[in-house]
């Protein structure tokens, strides 16, 4: 599930997190359109990615549950929402800022030999 969400107002208070590899993501940011750097709160260390001028990206629903995580990114970029991408049962039910939903995927797995076969009578191949 892709669920996207707005970050809470920057918060006054003191919060410790630390974001290792920012320098270098703003400048492949300014030269791609796109980057990722690493996000350290006391709870986790997240993978957090920028895509355009608008999402930040997280793969690990943790996230967004981590208040010191969401209010790090608000203050490295207030106009930012955050896009989280994991299995739909791992985002909590209690989302705050009711998420909206992007998009859904199925995962599908089986024998190599068995979708071959299937894949045959179509003759895409």
């Amino acid at each position: 599930r892709w669920l996207e969400i707005a970050l809470p107002e920057p918060a006054q208070i003191d919060m410790v997190w630390y974001a290792q590899g920012i320098g270098q993501a703003d400048r492949i940011h300014r030269s791609y359109g796109f980057s990722e750097f690493t996000l350290e709160t006391a709870r986790r260390t997240y993978r957090i990615g920028r895509i355009g001028e608008r999402l930040f990206r997280a793969m690990d629903p943790a996230v967004l549950s981590d208040h010191v995580a969401c209010c790090a990114l608000a203050s490295l970029d207030p106009r930012r929402r955050l896009l989280c991408i994991g299995p739909a049962d791992s985002f909590a039910d209690d989302l705050a800022e009711g998420p909206a939903v992007r998009a859904r995927a199925i995962r599908m797995a089986g024998d190599a030999d068995t979708i071959v076969k299937s894949l045959a009578a179509f003759r895409a191949f």
